[in-house]
């Protein structure tokens, strides 16, 4: 039996589930990672960007030495460490 999808949504800000608390958890863990020390600003900093967006602006933000995909596999990791409690 075909269904015909007639609807599709999509939490782009977070308005059906909240990961701000995962992101402030995850973004000051991120940059102390790599041996810097987050700003107090940093959940603020972040909050508005998207996945893509993130690790090149804690990189350029923190003058942080890995390449970017670097950073954003340590996100990642971190991300489903804080989800899985």
């Amino acid at each position: 039996m075909m269904y015909q999808l007639t609807a599709a949504v999509f939490d782009m800000d977070g308005t059906l589930l909240d990961s701000s608390a995962m992101w402030a958890e995850v973004s000051p863990a991120v940059v102390r990672q790599f041996g810097a020390e987050p700003r107090p600003s940093i959940y603020r900093d972040m909050l508005p960007l998207g996945m893509r967006e993130f690790a090149p602006r804690l990189k350029a933000d923190y003058g942080l030495e890995p390449p970017v995909e670097e950073i954003a596999r340590a996100t990642d990791t971190n991300l489903n460490t804080v989800k899985s409690r």
